[in-house]
């Protein structure tokens, strides 16, 4: 719940899938116009949002989500060979 002015703040992971269909682990940060969706996969994947901006994904508590006009992503390859991308949703709804 929300109240006037101030966000509600959380953090939650899943599972969501971008435009390739592949499924990524994932940490979504919901903190109003700050929320970030951080991917993360062992093996290479074309980071590209879907051309309609939505990013899907549910939850560990199964809680479905889908993220709304979404920014490209920017991505980090770490030394373990892990790549790591973030979206930048604009909006985002849930399903329970």
């Amino acid at each position: 719940m929300t109240t006037c002015g101030t966000p509600e703040t959380f953090t939650k992971f899943g599972k969501f899938v971008i435009a390739s269909r592949k499924e990524l682990w994932g940490e979504l940060h919901v903190a109003g116009k700050g929320s970030m969706l951080y991917l993360r996969d062992d093996e290479e994947f074309n980071p590209q949002v879907s051309t309609d901006g939505c990013v899907t994904g549910v939850l560990h508590d199964l809680t479905k989500v889908t993220l709304l006009k979404c920014l490209n992503l920017t991505g980090v390859e770490m030394p373990q060979e892990i790549r790591r991308f973030t979206i930048t949703p604009k909006y985002f709804l849930t399903l329970s």
